[in-house]
């Protein structure tokens, strides 16, 4: 009975340490993509007739208004805003609908057309940024939060992923280390056209963190890419160790592996006997 109840205790304290140990590994990480742009001032046409809009975009919402050169009365607009595309409803003084704008960004221009809900009028729009250093520069960015923590990265393509997940992490003594796997248009969007309009640009990003969960060490591998003309079989990522060709960092190309259960190595390249 002794022995029986030694055996227990002794399951019991080798199952409560095994927990905490996989615990440090299992982190409650949330990743979330952010879209912020400036203040908008455009000048245009509105059906022939010069009018200018403001637009104050923040992540995807989009508030503003437009007027008439010949009115000064601000027409009130909302919407959203979809890397390129845009779309807005212009309300009347009791805040209700009553035309809906469907456009897109060429560039730095703006095209779409007003149609109204209670008529058959159709308006079509062309604005250009009202001052050359009014252009619109939105910043994609990624965040990272875990428990009190949160931690900002910048895209350095600046265009918006349309699939992100964290396909592994690891803590380690003080530090973090976290594999993102994200994708996004070779051009900005799909509404594009010309070379690769569709195609699709893939990435892992490696980050390093410290305690205080500040970035110390950042690297990308750009292994799928229809600019560059890079691909791999899709099955090598479900794979504990990850093995892909691409470009590290933009500057180093060639074959690399990545352990996710040794994340804290990082990325190593594959050096091939001759």
């Amino acid at each position: 009975m002794q022995a029986s109840l030694f055996q227990i205790i002794l399951t019991t304290v080798y199952l409560l340490f095994s927990f905490s140990i996989l615990n440090t590994y299992a982190q409650d990480t949330q990743l979330s993509v952010s879209q912020n742009c400036p203040i908008l001032q455009l000048s245009g046409e509105i059906d022939d007739e010069q009018a200018s809009m403001i637009l104050n975009i923040h992540e995807q919402e989009v508030i503003g208004h437009y007027s008439f050169d010949n009115n000064s009365k601000k027409l009130k607009v909302y919407g959203k805003l979809e890397s390129n595309a845009i779309y807005l409803s212009q309300m009347d003084e009791n805040l209700n609908v009553i035309a809906i704008f469907k456009g897109y960004f060429e560039g730095e221009e703006l095209f779409g057309k007003w149609k109204y809900l209670y008529s058959q009028k159709q308006d079509f729009l062309s604005m250009k940024p009202l001052q050359p250093s009014a252009k619109r520069t939105c910043r994609f960015t990624f965040n990272i939060s875990r428990e009190n923590s949160n931690v900002i990265v910048g895209l350095p393509d600046n265009k918006a992923p349309f699939e992100y997940s964290i396909l592994a992490e690891k803590q380690l003594e003080n530090k973090s280390y976290i594999l993102i796997n994200y994708s996004f248009y070779s051009q900005g969007t799909c509404y594009s056209e010309g070379y690769c309009a569709c195609g699709v640009e893939s990435k892992l990003m490696w980050l390093e963190l410290n305690h205080d969960f500040d970035i110390v060490n950042k690297k990308e591998l750009l292994y799928e890419s229809c600019l560059g003309d890079i691909s791999n079989k899709s099955n090598k990522l479900k794979k504990q160790t990850i093995k892909l060709y691409g470009w590290l960092n933009q500057h180093a190309k060639g074959e690399f592996s990545i352990d996710l259960k040794h994340l804290e190595k990082g990325f190593t390249e594959i050096i091939q006997n001759k």
